[in-house]
């Protein structure tokens, strides 16, 4: 489990790195976009789609804490 805290001031969060694999049962299309420190979605990362589920490899490789999963 990972934690993310707050930074004193306001300023943004602290956020411990998470390793592991998603499996999201969705309909085929969806992008998976990172979202940067400062709230920003950035180009799509690519994901495998089979038999109705996204698989998420979350790695060290990830520059991203956060993500967001969407049609466009």
């Amino acid at each position: 489990m990972a934690r993310s805290v707050p930074v004193a001031g306001g300023e943004g969060f602290l956020s411990e790195p998470v390793s592991g694999e998603l499996s999201i049962s969705a309909g085929k299309g969806l992008k998976l976009f990172p979202i940067d420190s400062l709230g920003n979605k950035k180009a799509a990362i690519a994901t495998d789609y089979a038999k109705g589920r996204y698989r998420i490899k979350l790695d060290e490789k990830n520059q991203a804490h956060w993500f967001v999963m969407t049609a466009n």
